[in-house]
């Protein structure tokens, strides 16, 4: 009887072994100590969460099985807050040929790591300066902390000559002083002062990004015609007017402000008591029944960061759809998305072959893809030999 017990036992062992390693093999197998991930899973690390859902718009949590360390940083709205960096106008500022140079030097030494001549220098002044005057299409970041900033494409800063959104992603390291591409949101000014006031060619960030048509139009459409024309469409479906044509008159509505800040609130706190809300690296988003696009990030700590941008970002766009609605006389609609279309909409996107790659003045590079649905991006930064993924973007056409 006692070796029949011990024989039964230590087939059960195997059978529960066995039994594991099937667990842990299939499609939601999680690192070593770790439990499945919640949802509908996106490839091996990614998975799209339950829906919470605030009349028009509904918010996915996106979890991950790996968080990485990838070092200290900070948003671009706390490097200004704090005194850490800057954001001007390329060229906006007199600058004394010796303090050009010095600039120059340090850009292009940081880049190739040994003492630039004095005609690379030059030439790297050249570049960033673009010539000596202000230019549309780029603004200039200087990073003055110890932190690395991840800036945001679709990032609204206002001020300088007229207000503009980051035309694709940029790690700015520290110390470092780096041109970035921009598209203009405000078609009718070109003046270094803004509501009377000068703005010295210097800018300041606001709370959200552009909205999904605004920022395709310049992150993926490379199109300044239609950046303009769907700020337009924005500000006529929020009734918000302004004389220069900006996107700041419905970013800063206070109708739509008040709107947006109660959304925000009600779906971070569903955020917060979700039960794995520790594994949460981003967030997809639906507005009036259809999927809008997605955002993840390397870390927790990072989302976190980027977490009431992104909410603030969804919350204007499913305001400005009420608005539209309400003005042609038609119902809101407040029906649910399965998770199903977020994961399918991802997944088919990251099947397609990477068609583009763009190597930034910055840290980072960043690979794009297009398909018939929609569009992401992928900023990829190199760390110690090792390309880390430091945020995935998708958005609907």
């Amino acid at each position: 009887m006692r070796g029949f017990k011990a024989k039964y036992w230590r087939e059960a062992a195997v059978c529960l072994a066995v039994l594991g390693v099937l667990v842990l093999s299939g499609p939601w197998a999680a690192d070593a100590g770790e439990k499945a991930l919640p949802g509908v899973v996106l490839g091996e690390t990614h998975s799209v969460g339950t829906p919470i859902q605030v009349d028009n718009l509904v918010v996915f949590p996106i979890y991950a099985s790996v968080h990485e360390d990838v070092g200290e940083f900070e948003t671009l709205a706390e490097a200004l807050a704090g005194g850490r960096a800057v954001v001007r106008e390329v060229g906006a500022e007199p600058v004394p040929p010796q303090v050009q140079r010095s600039i120059g030097r340090r850009i292009l030494e940081r880049a190739v790591g040994v003492s630039a001549t004095n005609d690379a220098v030059d030439e790297q002044v050249q570049q960033v300066q673009g010539g000596g005057g202000a230019t549309v299409g780029t603004l200039v970041i200087e990073n003055t902390g110890s932190k690395a900033i991840l800036v945001l494409a679709g990032t609204v800063v206002k001020g300088g000559n007229q207000d503009r959104q980051v035309g694709q992603d940029f790690v700015v390291g520290p110390k470092q002083i780096v041109p970035v591409d921009a598209f203009c949101v405000e078609h009718g000014r070109w003046s270094g002062a803004r509501e009377g006031e000068a703005t010295g060619g210097q800018f300041g960030t606001v709370g959200v990004l552009a909205s999904k048509r605004v920022r395709s139009a310049g992150q993926y459409e490379k199109d300044q015609g239609a950046v303009w024309e769907n700020v337009a469409l924005d500000n006529a479906d929020n009734d918000a007017g302004a004389e220069t044509g900006t996107l700041m008159a419905t970013l800063d509505d206070p109708k739509v402000k008040a709107k947006r800040d109660t959304l925000v609130a009600q779906i971070s706190a569903a955020l917060d008591a979700l039960p794995d809300h520790t594994r949460v690296a981003g967030l997809a988003y639906a507005v009036d029944g259809r999927v809008h696009g997605a955002r993840w990030f390397v870390n927790h700590d990072m989302y976190r960061k980027f977490r009431p941008v992104l909410l603030g970002t969804m919350s204007v766009e499913a305001i400005t759809a009420q608005h539209a609605a309400k003005s042609l006389g038609k119902a809101l609609i407040a029906k649910g998305v399965p998770q199903k279309a977020v994961g399918t909409f991802i997944q088919d996107l990251r099947k397609v072959k990477v068609q583009k790659e763009t190597a930034t003045k910055a840290m980072n590079h960043n690979a794009y893809r297009e398909n018939d649905e929609g569009f992401s991006s992928e900023c990829v930064v190199e760390q110690k030999g090792r390309k880390i993924q430091f945020s995935m973007d998708f958005l609907t056409k």
